[in-house]
């Protein structure tokens, strides 16, 4: 069973992960970027080059890659290339593949955190209180404020500020939307959907210290207080179309949790996950090979700490021109 993992970058250990699963199979994983000094490109069992994002020709060369390597698993990365492969996932799939992105509809409102907020507000989720310019009235606003684009990631642009300072920052922000800061220790957890949308495990972890929005350093917790805003969280995402990694992002408050945001995708800091117990990548092979993959709810070691480093890859000669 072969595997194309697309703007691999530097997820290293996700692709190690679908290395394994796939050699079990007698399959290859390939990486797939724009840069030759990619580490994943570096590691993978074989390395596609691909146009940016934004090219015109990038389905076309998926499509191509799909075919040559006979790959039976599209796995995206980055937020950025969501909605484009939700959008012509039909088409990739008619190549013999699944591509593991959620449908189009969900992902949309994922990748709008002003919009997520609304959704998962009317179906009983709390969230933090959020404006956008032309509503914002500066006498409703609490003091202690965060403003943020609306489609954001890896925490650029992101102020946290007072509302005396709005209309200073507001200007600094693409697509901004302001939302009231949540006091509490923030978690993030890593969970997977089955295809039909089931919940099939998941794991939370404090964020201990990050870098470039991204965990460097996480331990896991219980989950026995969050369970059922957990599950409630994961069924939404089901009923509206989300299959395979999701990455939830909360605050625990002594009022319990406020969802902040939803990625549809595995997130940085996975690799937790999966030394705690959560196989991902060999349960996605086993659901794409027609095995059931029994829930595993709770089952993953909690207290598991995780701290990150670089690595580093030489080459005299890059797979590719830069």
């Amino acid at each position: 069973m072969n595997v194309l993992i697309t703007c691999a970058g530097r997820r290293t250990s996700l692709l190690s992960e679908f290395v394994k699963a796939a050699r079990r199979r007698e399959g290859i994983v390939a990486a797939a970027d724009t840069d030759a000094l990619a580490p994943a490109v570096m590691l993978a069992d074989t390395a596609v080059r691909m146009p940016p994002l934004r090219d015109s020709s990038y389905i076309s060369v998926l499509e191509g890659a799909i075919r040559d390597m006979h790959a039976d698993l599209v796995v995206p990365t980055i937020d950025t290339e969501l909605l484009l492969l939700a959008t012509y996932k039909e088409r990739l799939e008619r190549n013999g593949c699944t591509v593991l992105v959620s449908a189009s509809n969900l992902v949309e409102i994922l990748r709008d955190k002003f919009v997520m907020a609304s959704v998962f507000s009317r179906h009983g989720i709390r969230v933090p209180a959020c404006w956008v310019p032309g509503s914002i009235n500066a006498s409703d606003l609490p003091d202690a404020l965060f403003v943020k684009p609306r489609d954001g990631s890896a925490s650029k642009h992101v102020y946290r500020l007072r509302r005396s300072q709005l209309d200073a920052v507001l200007p600094m922000v693409p697509n901004p939307m302001v939302q009231e800061e949540i006091q509490g220790p923030e978690i993030t957890v890593d969970g997977l959907l089955d295809m039909a949308g089931r919940c099939v495990h998941y794991v939370p972890r404090r964020r201990v210290k990050t870098l470039a929005g991204e965990s460097v350093q996480s331990v896991t917790i219980d989950d026995s207080d969050i369970r059922e805003w957990l599950l409630a969280v994961f069924g939404i995402l089901g009923s509206m179309g989300g299959i395979g990694p999701m990455t939830v992002q909360a605050f625990l408050t002594d009022d319990g949790p406020v969802l902040s945001e939803i990625n549809p995708r595995f997130g940085g800091g996975v690799p937790l996950a999966f030394a705690a117990g959560g196989h991902y990548p060999e349960w996605i092979l086993q659901m794409l090979g027609g095995e059931h993959v029994e829930s595993r709810i709770g089952e993953y070691t909690k207290g598991l700490w995780m701290t990150r480093h670089h690595i580093e890859v030489f080459t005299e000669r890059p797979l590719w021109d830069q």
